[in-house]
């Protein structure tokens, strides 16, 4: 499963944080406080990446969206909005 880091903020809708190729969930700390007000942050790192097991990297992975679509209905998460990059 990626990781994940789920900030609570003042919004109800959630927007979804996923980094391109190569970085984690810190390419989006300078982008996310212009969100902070009116969203629930989640930011996600891919499998292999940042703070997930180093040894899960598969080009592959990348195909398979059944782990994001895991930690979202972990999250109890519907109708988000998904921001990614080099996707």
């Amino acid at each position: 499963m990626p990781s994940y880091l789920g900030l609570q903020t003042k919004g109800g809708q959630t927007m979804v944080f996923v980094p391109g190729f190569g970085t984690d969930q810190n390419a989006w700390h300078k982008i996310v406080p212009a969100f902070a007000d009116a969203y629930r942050i989640v930011l996600l790192d891919h499998l292999g990446s940042g703070a997930t097991d180093s040894s899960a990297l598969a080009l592959c992975h990348y195909l398979n969206l059944q782990p994001y679509a895991d930690v979202l209905a972990h999250l109890d998460v519907s109708g988000t909005v998904l921001v990614g990059h080099s996707m």
